[in-house]
């Protein structure tokens, strides 16, 4: 999973858990163990809930979005942990 985005008046709703715990089982299906997910690294709103998700921090980077240089986050999740 790259990102995840629910809007501003749906959070609460548990969108993203739902989302977050859908991915996680299609993708045990299939066989994998872990899944990442990518953040910038000041949307705390994001990483406060990938870390409350179980998210570990793996890995950070920049991306470059219109000629600027942005800190980029890591999760990583064990899926069979994520999926519960």
């Amino acid at each position: 999973m790259y990102t995840l985005y629910v809007k501003a008046d749906e959070r609460g709703k548990k969108i993203g858990e739902r989302l977050l715990k859908k991915t996680a089982d299609i993708l045990s299906k299939r066989g994998y163990k872990e899944m990442v997910i990518w953040c910038l690294e000041k949307n705390k709103n994001a990483r406060k809930f990938y870390e409350k998700m179980g998210g570990k921090l793996y890995k950070t980077r920049n991306i470059e979005i219109g000629n600027k240089k942005y800190p980029e986050v890591c999760y990583k999740y064990d899926i069979e942990k994520c999926k519960e």
